[in-house]
């Protein structure tokens, strides 16, 4: 342990210095401190603040050991620490700082410009340099120049930290000898700065001897200097409730966050540089290199601009606040009824915290900020237990000169706040002649539904109709969820950052593709054991979107019960993984559902149908039921056409349909039929009935007919609607039909009256197709809505021509609304 101990002995570091002897903590403490805080990331311990303190100096006094004889093993060791950088880790994509501060030394409107020449109003960093200039941090580089480019230099920096000290609570001891013989030439003022920063801690100098004031400060070193004042600072905070932090909080992390930065090249800088750079980034304090969002530039020199953010940020986590009243609000923005905090500060003149001042606030969710024309409070509007008017009955300021309240935020309004002083009791409020302090939050409604969509193939089996997904768990090994955040209108709600759980209930099944049910196939499965419950989380990205994966079991098939569930709703979706052989159990139509009529009065098109297997694959042959053969799966198609006289003031009434048989082809699981058929008159409407009756069957003769009853039929195809459409030419055509109800009588087969045929960019109202496209207008529910949002809307809640209005139709544009 003696050389140990003569290593201690030998460091001439005021910060350690400051630790040796002290009750509790011993030579070897110390020694073990540095090891702690070089490894503790490896065994999960950190140092204690005395431990790093003493550790983060030490990389400026290799120089400084007295005794070169007997303590080489020690320099060894130390240099040794110096020279291991932090390991390399997986960082992620863009982690975000966790310990911001809540408010503003600088909000908004209350910091006036500096008028600095070279800092215009669309500088990047014009409302820092205006922060610190307020406050008399800096006083430019001139009266009218702040030079935001320039280096900082180590004279300089001690000017800013020993101001920046004063301000945010830090003791700062009277100037004091120091060792330094290169600061004489210096102005009084900087000698004394360099004195304190050095009796803080802040600095040891470049050598035993020298300081080199001239010389330019890097990014790495400013970090070191922030980091150690800032761990001497108070913070603001409302009792144990804080609203600022300090680096030692980011050491602490009681936040359980993921402390760690976007920057790649501090991976290879020492370990005291890493770590101050790496806590002032997750206090906000720390940005990029030129705005950098994957550099830091630990080696460049840091500008006076960049300076200037890092101490505005810095102030944000102080006490700090401007002179008079001042009122802020955390967080700015929200859903639904979220939680607001308010702060309202009074500060002196010279931004002393004045306590026991009544200061008058209140705040309303009123669109036009709860304020008459004249300026003055409209009372109504007004929420809580304000009145407008200042006593000595109002909110006083507690001894930091803040008073916090929490309010609650109103759905989907935005919430102005107001703080003012009155010159004498009774005082009214009127915002044209009294001083105060203003400020908003917003509400945006937040989710009232949840779109849940999957990549199942979108002809898979669902059993039952609405149930279960069947998926082929031999040819996939997940399926990927996606959920999209609705408003009440069932239009896509852009919300960043909504959580959304996802719990997994699983059980081994059996599933039978082969089961029929009333000539149908009905595929079902028989549930066996239940499988542990799976949760997790995700969240939603700007869009208001996020996906899931879903993973497929290895063996045995199996059901999951997806639920996704937020806030405000819940959504289940259920998927059965099955390794069985393939099973043809549908076949679906791959033709158009609308059709024109030409010059000649005669409609015609061709009618084809795909078959599927249960897991959505189209069948080429060689699965159950269907080798490729024309014998295995047959077809007797027919149509019916409907004629509807429209000529009696839109009185539709159907006739009697017309019979006529279609010739079918098979090639390859496609049946294909050309059907064409006359149609009326000016004043007549059609819809064709097509009814493909495929089929499985060992009737001869006539099979799949209309009325084989055969035991053994199973059927694969549903009857379809096609509509004989012309094509609008202005709004008129969209008058509602007096009688509608030859749609609700028609039991062949569903008639909707009216459809959307969104990759055409079309819709249809009974017989009449409009068109619209991107330089359209849509409206849903009383608000301008975007093409892809009107569609959505339109599939979610659009089932009869009552619920849409063409409100003008053109060439040049139209206006579509759902009501």
């Amino acid at each position: 342990m003696e050389p140990f101990k003569r290593l201690i002995d030998s460091m001439v570091i005021p910060p350690c210095d400051r630790w040796k002897g002290r009750r509790g903590v011993k030579e070897a403490d110390l020694l073990v401190g540095w090891l702690i805080w070089m490894f503790g990331s490896r065994s999960g311990r950190r140092a204690s603040r005395p431990h790093r303190r003493c550790f983060t100096m030490t990389t400026h006094f290799t120089s400084r050991i007295r005794r070169p004889i007997g303590v080489l093993a020690g320099l060894s060791l130390v240099v040794s620490v110096f020279v291991i950088s932090p390991a390399t880790t997986a960082q992620t994509a863009d982690p975000a700082p966790d310990y911001l501060a809540s408010f503003d030394a600088c909000p908004g409107d209350a910091i006036p410009p500096a008028g600095f020449r070279d800092v215009p109003g669309r500088h990047d960093n014009s409302s820092d340099i205006n922060c610190i200039a307020y406050y008399g941090i800096t006083k430019g580089t001139s009266a009218t120049t702040y030079a935001p480019e320039d280096p900082v230099i180590r004279e300089h920096m001690a000017l800013f930290l020993i101001r920046l000290a004063k301000l945010v609570g830090i003791f700062v001891p009277p100037p004091d000898d120091t060792p330094f013989t290169d600061i004489a030439s210096l102005s009084q003022e900087s000698r004394d700065n360099i004195s304190q920063i050095y009796q803080l801690g802040i600095t040891i100098g470049t050598s035993a001897t020298t300081y080199t004031p001239g010389r330019n400060v890097s990014r790495g070193e400013m970090a070191l200097f922030l980091q150690r004042l800032m761990d001497e600072m108070d913070v603001v905070a409302d009792g144990r409730d804080l609203y600022g932090y300090i680096p030692d909080d980011v050491d602490d992390n009681d936040l359980d966050a993921d402390i760690e930065t976007p920057w790649r090249d501090i991976e290879d800088v020492p370990f005291a540089v890493n770590d101050a750079v790496t806590e002032l980034y997750e206090l906000g304090v720390a940005s990029g290199f030129a705005g950098s969002a994957r550099l830091y530039g630990p080696n460049r020199d840091m500008s006076r601009a960049d300076m200037a953010a890092f101490m505005a940020a810095i102030l944000d986590h102080s006490n700090l606040r401007p002179r008079g009243a001042t009122i802020q609000v955390s967080p700015t923005q929200g859903a639904d009824d979220f939680d607001i905090t308010a702060m309202i500060s009074f500060r002196s003149d010279t931004f002393a915290p004045v306590e026991d001042q009544a200061v008058d606030w209140f705040y309303t969710d009123d669109p036009d900020g709860g304020l008459e024309r004249n300026g003055e409070c409209d009372i109504s509007t007004i929420l809580g237990d304000g009145d407008c008017q200042w006593d000595d009955d109002d909110d006083e300021t507690d001894r930091d000169g803040n008073i916090f309240a929490e309010v609650r935020a109103t759905a989907g309004e935005t919430m102005t706040f107001y703080a003012w002083v009155g010159s004498r009791n009774g005082d009214d409020f009127d915002e044209g002649s009294v001083d105060h302090s203003k400020t908003v939050a917003q509400s945006d409604k937040g989710p009232s539904s949840l779109l849940v969509t999957h990549d199942v193939p979108v002809n898979a089996w669902q059993i039952e109709g609405d149930g279960a997904w069947i998926v082929d768990m031999d040819r996939r090994s997940s399926v990927e969820i996606t959920i999209q955040l609705q408003d009440e209108t069932g239009a896509r709600l852009e919300r960043e950052g909504v959580v959304i759980d996802i719990e997994v209930n699983s059980r081994e099944i059996l599933v039978d593709a082969e089961t029929v049910a009333a000539n149908r196939p009905a595929p079902d499965y028989r549930p066996l054991r239940r499988d542990p419950r799976d949760t997790s989380t995700v969240v939603t990205d700007r869009r208001g979107e996020a996906t899931f994966e879903l993973d497929g079991p290895s063996r045995n098939e199996r059901l999951d019960e997806v639920t996704i569930e937020t806030d405000c709703c819940a959504e289940t979706i259920e998927i059965a993984w099955s390794e069985g052989d393939s099973v043809l159990v549908s076949a679906k139509p791959s033709f158009r559902l609308y059709q024109y009529a030409g010059t000649d009065k005669k409609v015609s098109f061709t009618v084809e149908y795909d078959l599927y297997d249960q897991y959505g694959n189209p069948l080429r042959g060689h699965t159950t039921r269907y080798t490729g053969r024309e014998t295995d799966v047959m077809s007797a198609p027919a149509y019916q056409l409907f004629t509807v006289d429209s000529g009696n003031g839109n009185t539709h009434t159907p006739s009697a349909p017309v019979d006529a048989a279609l010739a079918p082809t098979w090639s390859r699981g496609r049946f294909r039929s050309t059907l064409e058929t006359d149609v009326l008159g000016d004043t007549t409407e059609h819809f064709i009935l097509v009814m493909p009756n495929i089929c499985s069957t060992s009737t001869t003769g006539n099979p799949c007919a209309t009325g084989d009853t055969a035991d053994d039929k199973i059927d694969y195809a549903d009857n379809q609607v096609v509509w004989v459409v012309e094509d609008a030419t202005d709004d008129d055509q969209f008058d509602p039909l007096q009688d509608d109800s030859f749609a609700a009588e028609f039991g062949a087969a569903t008639l909707l009256e009216v459809e959307l045929y969104a990759a055409d960019n079309r819709f249809r109202t009974f017989f009449t197709m409009w068109s619209y496209d991107s330089g359209d207008s849509f409206r849903a529910g009383g608000e301008d809505v975007t093409l892809q949002e009107f569609e959505e809307q339109w599939r979610d809640g659009v089932v009869g021509v009552g619920d849409i209005d063409v409100l003008l139709y053109s060439s040049r544009l139209s206006f579509f609304s759902i009501k």
